[in-house]
């Protein structure tokens, strides 16, 4: 579905907001401020990478599945079954786990895994997944579906089918490019059904579980701002930001840099008025400071 227009949020009646200490407390938090909607997504997937029983269970599964395997006369290579990660700040490894392996397999490295190995929070290595053939078609089906309801503006069936599309999805940390790129789709698209609804905080979950997949989808992205403007308080509003900076400075379309352009000339006046209301209430606040940790947090 088609990005809905910019929203006037000069104009809106926001939900009561967070206290400014409970605002200052998320900003300390070790996560992106969006781990908190991080932690959501499709039951904590990028969470669980940080579990210490991540790589053993990993091994066993693999290890069950060659057995199976070669009970039918098949073979699993671990080799060609795991991705090994190289050692922190080895960016000419990265380089080359892209060239050698991941490029030439047409595979996709999620993202958020990314983000958990350069935070320290990620094992050495993951195992490669990929929906079956009929767990694919059934996603297609399903996303199918739920763009014929969104066009009939039928939102609640269409977040519905979205759901069904995306129900054997799970834990594909590394998986084939073709595949992620229609789970970001159909994830994108729930998102929108979301916001036309105004399930903001529910339209930004669903947008930022996107955005672990790939980190510059432009529409997650803009969806994810439009509902943090809507949810408003100064955190959110921060975020939403840096997600319409992101889009005016990559230039992912003609369209895209339009929407956030306007939208974020109305964030610089809302800005303004937090910034009197923060510092009103508790003159020692640092608003500067306070904008630059939180965005040094932000992605």
């Amino acid at each position: 579905p088609s990005p809905s227009p910019p929203l006037l949020f000069l104009c809106r009646n926001p939900p009561p907001k967070m206290t400014s200490t409970d605002e200052q407390q998320m900003a300390a938090d070790d996560r992106c401020w969006d781990g908190n909607w991080m932690t959501d997504g499709l039951d904590g997937m990028m969470i669980e990478l940080s579990d210490e029983h991540f790589c053993s269970t990993e091994t066993e599964e693999f290890c069950n599945d060659k057995e199976q395997e070669a009970a039918v006369g098949g073979v699993l290579q671990e080799e060609h079954e795991f991705i090994l990660f190289p050692s922190e700040g080895d960016e000419e490894g990265f380089s080359q786990l892209h060239q050698r392996i991941l490029r030439p397999r047409q595979l996709h490295l999620a993202d958020g895994v990314i983000r958990r190995f350069s935070e320290g929070c990620c094992p050495p290595r993951i195992r490669i997944r990929k929906l079956a053939s009929h767990e694919m078609e059934q996603l297609l089906e399903h996303k199918k579906l739920g763009n014929q309801a969104f066009s009939k503006k039928e939102f609640e069936k269409a977040i519905g089918h979205y759901d069904d599309a995306l129900l054997f999805v799970q834990r594909l940390f590394v998986a084939p490019e073709e595949q992620i790129k229609e789970i970001v789709n159909v994830l994108s698209n729930q998102a929108e059904c979301q916001l036309k609804l105004k399930r903001y905080e529910d339209a930004g979950s669903t947008a930022t579980t996107a955005l672990l997949f790939y980190n510059n989808h432009e529409k997650s992205r803009l969806r994810r701002a439009k509902a943090e403007l809507a949810i408003a308080g100064l955190a959110r509003l921060i975020q939403a930001q840096v997600d319409l900076q992101e889009i005016v400075e990559e230039k992912f379309s003609k369209t895209g840099v339009k929407q956030a352009t306007e939208l974020l000339e109305q964030l610089e006046e809302i800005l303004k008025m937090e910034r009197k209301t923060e510092e009103k209430k508790n003159p020692d606040f640092d608003y500067d400071f306070f904008v630059r940790s939180f965005k040094a947090k932000c992605w």
